[in-house]
């Protein structure tokens, strides 16, 4: 009986603890990533724009892998007709970084070098 309850807490406690690492971790990813001063702005402006009706989101569109050892968070609008991308971020656990993903051009930018090309355009 003994061996069947531990054998159960293996199954049980140690996803448990997973899932409660995964959600802390993506605690600190949204809260990282709203303090970027692009992503408050625009999460106001989508709200002032639409009368308080459209908001942006969070959205973890793919988790680490070997390969890809990033989260890909998504900041995205619904407009009651689909999912608008606003901004797309690449979010390193280990160590925690956070790098900016162009999908125009394919390539991943540090958020300071994502600044400064947002200013020069403008």
């Amino acid at each position: 009986m003994v061996r069947i309850i531990l054998l159960f807490l293996c199954f049980v406690a140690v996803p448990s603890v997973a899932v409660a690492q995964n959600k802390k971790t993506a605690g600190r990813i949204i809260d990282t990533l709203y303090k970027i001063k692009e992503v408050n702005e625009r999460f106001a402006y989508v709200e002032k724009q639409s009368g308080g009706e459209r908001h942006l989101s969070f959205v973890f569109f793919t988790k680490p892998t070997k390969k890809d050892p990033y989260y890909w968070v998504k900041v995205l609008e619904y407009n009651n007709v689909s999912n608008v991308t606003h901004f797309n971020f690449f979010v390193y656990p280990k160590p925690f970084s956070i790098m900016y993903y162009d999908t125009v051009r394919d390539t991943v930018i540090s958020i300071d070098e994502w600044r400064r090309e947002r200013s020069n355009q403008n």
